[in-house]
């Protein structure tokens, strides 16, 4: 009787040990590297130096933005001397919109940023009508 456990044993490690072998022989299977992690939120905050295009005129100017994701942003934008304060600015990815009360006059601002938040490139619209604005950081 102990001859045959051993028998069946040693067959049962024998084919253990093939299947071992099988599968550390076998190709390596190919795998894809994971994707690359998403980049860090954008985060719009500091003093911007300005310049608005509408109607073929170029101003300069300063906006600031504070605040965080959290919290929310709020910000400041002077222009020849005459400042407003953004209202209801968003953050999506890599674009900022916001608007400003000037005087009555609705103007609502998209800004792209570049990727490491050094400057940005966008539009405005009101009811006089729309422009563009570039902005480099301090």
């Amino acid at each position: 009787m102990n001859a045959i456990l051993s028998r069946r044993s040693f067959s049962f490690a024998a084919a253990a040990a093939l299947v071992v072998l099988s599968i550390g022989c076998s190709p390596p299977v190919p795998v894809e590297p994971p994707p690359p992690p998403p980049p860090p939120p954008l985060d719009p905050t500091g003093v911007f130096d300005v310049a608005l295009e509408l109607l073929g005129d170029v101003v300069e100017g300063v906006m600031t933005v504070e605040g965080s994701a959290e919290e929310g942003y709020t910000g400041h934008l002077e222009v020849m001397g005459e400042g407003v304060d953004i209202l209801e600015m968003s953050v999506n990815d890599d674009v900022v919109a916001f608007a400003v009360d000037a005087e009555g006059m609705y103007v609502a601002f998209e800004l792209a940023f570049e990727a490491d938040a050094s400057g940005f490139s966008g539009v405005f619209d009101s009811d006089m009508g729309g422009g563009t604005i570039i902005g480099t950081r301090r």
